[in-house]
């Protein structure tokens, strides 16, 4: 199923951009049989394709 990461653009918002990956995240995680961090490293690939913006990398657990 498409994700929201895969819908953005270049001229997407920030504000925008993190909801569509947290969207994404969390759609990866009810899908199941992946890890938390390899949902956000697809996520997070999925929206630089779509945005051909390099994200800065931050704590891929939760809490931190």
């Amino acid at each position: 199923m498409p994700t929201k990461a895969e819908s953005l653009t270049k001229d997407s918002s920030p504000e925008s951009t993190k909801a569509a990956i947290s969207s994404c995240i969390s759609q990866l995680m009810d899908e199941g049989g992946r890890s938390q961090e390899q949902c956000v490293a697809i996520c997070m690939e999925q929206t630089r394709k779509a945005t051909g913006k390099q994200l800065k990398k931050k704590s891929t657990r939760i809490g931190k």
